[in-house]
């Protein structure tokens, strides 16, 4: 083999290890970028399960309030049924 087709294979040989080795780190970039994107996309989640979650608390302190007051309101109206009906006799 004669000196320039050797150096001719060497720098190619170069050339395509360099672009192999960029090749290769970009995606690796690639998938961190992605990593990073599903690790904000997971903190986003998590924080609107906590606000759904708080919300769902508040509304079920709601819900029980109103259950109170509908059967403190059920028993006044039976007691107040009773007394009419015991009236009419």
């Amino acid at each position: 083999m004669n000196r320039p087709v050797a150096v001719g294979a060497l720098v190619a040989l170069l050339v395509g290890l360099l672009a192999g080795f960029l090749w290769w780190g970009m995606s690796e970039r690639h998938l961190q970028a992605e990593l990073d994107d599903a690790r904000s996309r997971a903190g986003r989640l998590e924080q609107q399960l906590q606000d759904v979650q708080t919300k769902t608390q508040q509304l079920q302190a709601q819900l029980k309030t109103m259950q109170d007051d509908l059967d403190r309101e059920k028993e006044l109206n039976s007691r107040l049924n009773e007394l009419v009906s015991r009236g009419k006799k």
